[in-house]
């Protein structure tokens, strides 16, 4: 079990290091990917931020506000949003660890966006909001379209895909 980057996973794939991995939809064209679920997107703050006030938060918001960007590899959440929408944080920090994200919002240092997957481990330093808009990441398993998954990979993601209640995948 390795934790790597979302490139990391499609070289590692690429050259056969790997037989799988969790990824976003954001992947190489080389890469087979099989959707599991849709990831919404929320916004982190501090628990005395003016934003507590909204029951949804408009993106265009984060317009000037200071913040904390995921930095490359991980920025797939903020990807989803500028898919849809042009914005401008000020970006004070970029960070790759969702704990250090968390830190750094706790101590007022900027706002971040984070997967709802990811926010749900929070507790209670910072707050999460919804977006008014709808953005997510779409998660799932990824193999390499050059080597044929082994019999365990497919039980595993046979097992995967039960799990998020999707058909099962013939390779």
């Amino acid at each position: 079990l390795n934790e790597l980057t979302f490139k990391e996973i499609a070289s590692g794939l690429k050259s056969g290091s790997i037989d799988i991995g969790f990824t976003s939809s954001r992947t190489s064209d080389k890469i087979k990917f099989i959707p599991l679920f849709d990831d919404p997107v929320c916004l982190v703050i501090p628990p005395d931020h003016p934003f507590r006030a909204y029951e949804t938060i408009p993106v265009k918001k984060l317009n000037g506000c200071d913040f904390i960007m995921p930095s490359s590899g991980y920025d797939d959440v903020y990807e989803a949003i500028t898919d849809k929408v042009e914005i401008s944080p000020n970006i004070k920090y970029r960070v790759g660890s969702d704990i250090a994200v968390i830190g750094m919002v706790s101590n007022h240092l900027g706002i971040s966006i984070m997967s709802s997957q990811q926010a749900q481990f929070l507790g209670g330093a910072v707050i999460r909001k919804e977006f008014s808009e709808h953005f997510h990441r779409t998660l799932g398993i990824a193999v390499s379209s050059a080597h044929c998954p082994t019999p365990a990979a497919k039980a595993f993601i046979r097992a995967a895909r039960n799990i998020c209640g999707k058909e099962s995948e013939t390779f």
